[in-house]
């Protein structure tokens, strides 16, 4: 419930922003993208405090070192909270394409 929350305030807080004049937040659309990122970096956090053990043992035990896995999925909440930035959509979307497609070497 406190993601949601999160994700609602942001949304609300960048479009006030965005209402005072900031050009990049000026629409329900962009103010909703930073939003989002800013949950991806708010949820990932959980990667890394004392919280991060709590995720470990929701991996199954068939999986080794799940605090490995823990701290590798938090990196890449990260990593998909910088793609969703107007600077880095070129490369979030030929990432999307390459690993959709399966292709694993430049045609």
């Amino acid at each position: 419930m406190l993601v949601l929350i999160v994700l609602l305030a942001a949304w609300l807080v960048f479009r006030a922003i965005g209402a005072a004049g900031v050009p990049v937040l000026a629409s329900w659309q962009h103010a909703a993208l930073y939003a989002l990122a800013v949950t991806f970096v708010f949820t990932a956090t959980a990667h890394f405090n004392k919280m991060k053990h709590d995720l470990a043992e929701m991996i199954p035990s068939s999986f080794p070192r799940p605090l490995l896995i823990v701290y590798f999925t938090g990196v890449l909440e990260l990593l998909g909270a910088a793609l969703m930035l107007p600077q880095f959509r070129r490369l979030a979307g030929i990432v999307s394409l390459r690993s959709s497609s399966g292709c694993s070497s430049p045609t």
